[in-house]
């Protein structure tokens, strides 16, 4: 076991999910499915069967609502060119 002692160490611990989920955010089949899967708004048809909501996340409309627009745009892609990036 390795401690983390400098805001360095934990500034780069704190990166690693990011850095290791991002490559699958930027598939846009990936992005779809989880789409598929979340039931972001109460009229989605499937809203109460399973649980896969936004209640269960726990997320407000308005997070709901982002989640879709940021999870269903191109914003991934823009990213992955380095736009938006606060990374050297």
């Amino acid at each position: 076991m390795t401690l983390a002692h400098t805001s360095g160490d934990i500034a780069m611990l704190a990166a690693l999910p990011d850095d290791a989920g991002m490559p699958f955010l930027r598939d846009r089949a990936f992005r779809a499915e989880l789409l598929g899967w979340m039931r972001l708004t109460r009229s989605h048809p499937r809203y109460d069967p399973d649980g896969l909501n936004r209640d269960a996340l726990p997320m407000s409309a308005l997070e709901g609502f982002g989640a879709k627009v940021v999870l269903g745009r191109g914003l991934f892609e823009a990213r992955s060119t380095g736009w938006g990036s606060a990374r050297p």
